[in-house]
C-alpha cells in the first residue's frame, strides 16, 4: 500500500474514533487470575487512545484478550494505526487484531465477541473494514506468509464487518 493510502487509512481512523474510554474498567473479571491486573492497568492509564506509545501496545499485546469491550473499543483505533504506520515494529499485536474482529463461528455465538462488536457505530464499523479489506495491500502476500486459516479469518471478519456496515 502506497504512503497516501496508508495515510488516509490513519487519517479516516482519527476521524471516526474519538471517544475517550468512558470508566475505568480495563479487564473482565476473569483477568486477575492471569495476570497483574492493577500494573498493567496503571500502564495503560491514557486519556486519549492517539496517546497510546508503540511499545506500550506491544509490550501489553499479550493481555488485549481481556479487555472489556468498551477497553478494547478505546485502544483499538491505537493498535490499527500501529499496525499501519509500524508493520515491521508490532510483533504479534497483527494477529491479535485480526483475531479479536474475527467471529469465532458462523452463527457468532461468541459472547466476548458479540459484546464487542456490538460497541462500534456504523462509522466506525466502515473504517474497521476498510482496515480489514486493505490487509493485503498493507501485508503483501508475496512479502508475508499466510496459513489458510489467515486467509479464511480474515475473510470472514472482512464479511462479519461488511454485514454491520450494511445492516446498519
Amino acid at each position: 500500500m502506497d504512503e497516501r493510502k496508508k495515510l488516509e487509512l490513519v487519517l479516516d481512523i482519527q476521524k471516526t474514533f474519538s471517544t475517550p474510554l468512558e470508566n475505568n474498567e480495563l479487564f473482565v473479571e476473569i483477568a486477575p487470575q492471569y495476570f497483574d491486573t492493577e500494573s498493567v492497568t496503571e500502564d495503560l492509564d491514557f486519556m486519549n487512545w492517539y496517546d497510546v506509545p508503540l511499545q506500550i501496545l506491544v509490550k501489553y499485546r499479550i493481555h488485549f484478550w481481556a479487555l472489556t469491550a468498551d477497553a478494547f473499543r478505546f485502544y483499538l483505533p491505537a493498535m490499527l494505526t500501529a499496525i499501519i504506520k509500524h508493520p515491521h515494529n508490532i510483533d504479534t499485536l497483527t494477529d491479535f487484531v485480526i483475531h479479536s474482529l474475527t467471529p469465532k463461528d458462523e452463527s457468532h455465538t461468541d459472547s466476548i465477541f458479540i459484546e464487542r462488536s456490538s460497541r462500534f457505530s456504523t462509522d466506525e464499523a466502515r473504517v474497521i473494514l476498510k482496515f480489514l479489506e486493505s490487509y493485503f495491500d498493507l501485508f503483501p502476500p508475496e512479502e508475508w506468509s499466510y496459513s489458510a486459516k489467515d486467509v479464511r479469518d480474515l475473510n470472514s471478519a472482512i464479511q462479519f464487518w461488511l454485514s454491520k456496515v450494511d445492516g446498519e
